[in-house]
């Protein structure tokens, strides 16, 4: 026998079965119908604003071969990549993510301080403690509650499906996600292997909530990263070597070649 529950959106009193005893059913409560559903299930946000930035200073293929054994052709034939940008110094991946997230919010009409949630998706933030509550406060999110969130390449994605659930039950109207590296700060510079792969920069979306599945029409994400994360066998680790995994470590890790090599390949702009 069921007894009522109480919605997680609302204080309102459901009537049984509902979900807070694992029934698949459709709960009809005072904030929306809820549908649970096993398996790929839509959630209600759109995407209304994006933006993107990416600091000026480039490296290009050309300038990594005085600091690696490879050429121009090498790179560009198994990579597509011609160049890089890169952090200069005195730049900080907090005032990336800001400006994506500016140009995002001036693409969707949306006012900073009407924002709700912030999540920031890095793996080489400024602070140890993470940048997700700087960025808000550059942008003028005021009202925001802000984390940030580590999962590598996948983080964005994450980003964006972790701010759509609290979109989708109502706890949160508007998001801001923005996703950024600064890999430069990470990269073995004397592995060609790898330092030829990476760069800096930031990309940031506005996400509202939606009114309806068909508005929101974003099917299955989460259940599409959880399949995709299962489908590899053996985790894929870059760069990581002992002489790689050394934090802050005072001059022990090869700096990158636009700050502290004694010939950087491309040089900072002048400040």
């Amino acid at each position: 026998m069921f007894t009522p529950g109480v919605c997680a959106s609302c204080v309102c009193t459901l009537p049984p079965p509902c979900r807070l005893h694992h029934q698949p059913s459709t709960v009809l409560c005072c904030c929306r119908p809820v549908v649970a559903k096993a398996g790929i299930s839509k959630l209600r946000s759109k995407l209304v604003g994006v933006g993107s930035c990416a600091p000026p200073t480039r490296v290009t293929n050309v300038d990594l071969e005085d600091l690696v054994d490879t050429t121009d052709e090498w790179i560009a034939q198994r990579t597509g990549i011609r160049s890089r940008h890169l952090l200069a110094p005195g730049e900080t991946m907090s005032e990336l993510g800001s400006k994506a997230a500016e140009r995002a919010l001036e693409m969707a009409g949306v006012a900073a301080e009407d924002v709700d949630l912030v999540i920031f998706a890095t793996s080489s933030a400024d602070d140890l403690f993470g940048d997700a509550a700087n960025v808000a406060k550059l942008v003028g999110a005021t009202n925001a509650v802000a984390f940030d969130l580590t999962a590598a390449c996948s983080g964005f994605l994450f980003g964006i499906n972790t701010a759509s659930q609290f979109l989708h039950n109502g706890a949160y109207k508007t998001a801001l996600v923005i996703g950024g590296d600064a890999l430069s700060r990470w990269v073995d510079w004397n592995d060609r292997s790898t330092c030829v792969l990476f760069g800096d920069g930031a990309g940031a979306v506005v996400l509202k909530a939606a009114a309806s599945d068909d508005e929101g029409g974003r099917a299955g994400v989460g259940d599409a990263l959880e399949r995709r994360g299962q489908e590899g066998s053996q985790p894929l680790l870059l760069g990581r070597t002992p002489r790689a995994r050394r934090r802050r470590d005072g001059g022990r890790r090869p700096p990158p070649p636009h700050t502290h090599t004694p010939h950087p390949p491309h040089p900072p702009p002048p400040l």
